[in-house]
């Protein structure tokens, strides 16, 4: 899943002097913050202050080491700081966006996400930032609208395909059920069987009572030996409709076969 603290990061200003390095930098930033390696990425921040990045971009990447890092404070800061002088930074914005749905601030989220698409009309993350605050407001439609076009450019974001869930059910089923079908035909291995898609889906059958349905992905995941303990507890979930408690029990079994136990 993409991570709050990334996945606003921008691309590299066409304009700059060398784009290309500069996307490549950001990339490599953005690498160290997923894997946790935070001073080496704060290492490299006066680095792209000096390629003449915009001052904006920067700070968003500051905060986003910072949100990284569990300092959600400090990214507070740097956000509201670098917004009173670039009011207009995308990936600013879309960071206050995600910092307000954790929040729960529905409305906050829903202005800052809504000005992020008046700065960068195409931006698919602050797209889906708003149709999930609005989601959260009772405004479904408009929010499937947002949704629907953020998926048109990030297929795979799990968190629109959870607000799609909510909005729009049955167009979530499809794409899911797409997604993993792509998975399922891919050649190379390590790209079959994203866990995170199924799981997504199995949670979305046992919504609507498709408990069958639930159990039978269930099943595929067991028996590609892909199943863990999240499996399992969506197992439980669909059990209560299909009454199938015993292959829960081994299903549960096995997924926590690596867990200490209590003598």
């Amino acid at each position: 899943m993409p991570d709050m603290t990334t996945s606003a990061l921008p691309p590299a200003s066409p304009c700059d002097a060398d784009s290309n390095a500069n996307q490549t930098l950001i990339d490599r930033i953005r690498e160290l913050i997923v894997r946790g390696q935070l001073n080496a990425a704060r290492l490299l921040l006066p680095i792209l202050e000096k390629r003449g990045i915009d001052p904006g971009t920067v700070q968003a990447i500051a905060a986003s080491i910072a949100l990284a890092g569990g300092d959600r404070s400090s990214a507070r800061q740097i956000i509201d700081a670098a917004l009173t002088t670039t009011p207009g930074n995308p990936a600013l914005l879309c960071l206050r966006a995600n910092m307000k749905l954790a929040e729960n601030a529905w409305v906050e989220a829903a202005l800052a996400s809504a000005d992020a698409i008046i700065a960068a009309p195409q931006d698919a993350h602050a797209k889906s930032l708003l149709g999930r605050a609005l989601l959260e407001l009772g405004k479904t439609e408009q929010a499937a609208t947002c949704l629907r076009e953020a998926m048109e450019s990030q297929p795979r974001d799990l968190p629109t395909l959870a607000g799609l869930s909510r909005a729009a059910p049955g167009e979530a089923e499809a794409a899911l059920t797409r997604l993993i079908a792509e998975d399922e035909d891919a050649t190379d291995p390590a790209t079959r069987v994203d866990i995170n898609l199924y799981h997504s889906l199995i949670a979305l059958l046992i919504t609507r009572g498709d408990h069958a349905g639930a159990t039978e992905r269930i099943r595929q995941l067991a028996a590609n030996g892909k199943a863990n303990l999240d499996t399992s507890l969506l197992a439980v979930q669909a059990a209560v409709g299909t009454g199938n408690w015993s292959e829960v029990t081994s299903l549960f079994n096995t997924a926590t076969s690596h867990l200490p136990r209590n003598a």
